[in-house]
């Protein structure tokens, strides 16, 4: 697979510049969700480049990940908040896992304590839907399922 550098895609608006992007992810639509940590968090674009919005600000202390589900929900992972969010593609929050003002004890299985990542997959045990969640949090995994609420952590 090659690739290559499309020059002036992804124009921010005037004033806007990029601060350390932490990560991008691409939904159904094509639309890319960058990631920053910069004064606008989540900066969204279309599959040409064409800015559609930003959302986050106030909300996101350090942008860390971002992973996009099969339900087109965006989940951000903010390291210096210690927690893991649960948005739709507009910004609403919906789900917060984690004490923004608390870290979790290091290495004491509850959430989180600076966590890097989150990892999505859809299972069918036993016929239900469940959705797995799984995040690195300098512990190795940590497993929540969810049906319609959070349920809390499996370790």
């Amino acid at each position: 697979m090659k690739f290559s550098v499309i020059d002036g895609w992804g124009r921010l608006p005037e004033g806007w510049t990029y601060r350390e992007v932490a990560g991008v992810a691409v939904d159904k639509q094509d639309r890319a969700f960058v990631f920053t940590r910069g004064e606008h968090p989540v900066i969204v674009f279309d599959r040409d480049g064409n800015f559609l919005r930003s959302w986050g600000e106030g909300v996101v202390r350090r942008a860390h990940g971002i992973t996009i589900d099969a339900d087109e929900m965006v989940w951000l992972t903010d390291d210096l908040h210690h927690t893991v969010r649960k948005f739709t593609p507009d910004g609403k929050l919906l789900l917060t896992i984690g004490d923004p003002d608390r870290p979790a004890e290091l290495q004491g299985g509850k959430p989180f304590n600076r966590p890097t990542h989150v990892a999505i997959c859809a299972v069918m045990p036993l016929g239900k839907p469940v959705r797995q969640l799984s995040t690195l949090s300098r512990k190795p995994v940590a497993q929540f399922a969810t049906r319609e609420r959070f349920d809390g952590p499996r370790l």
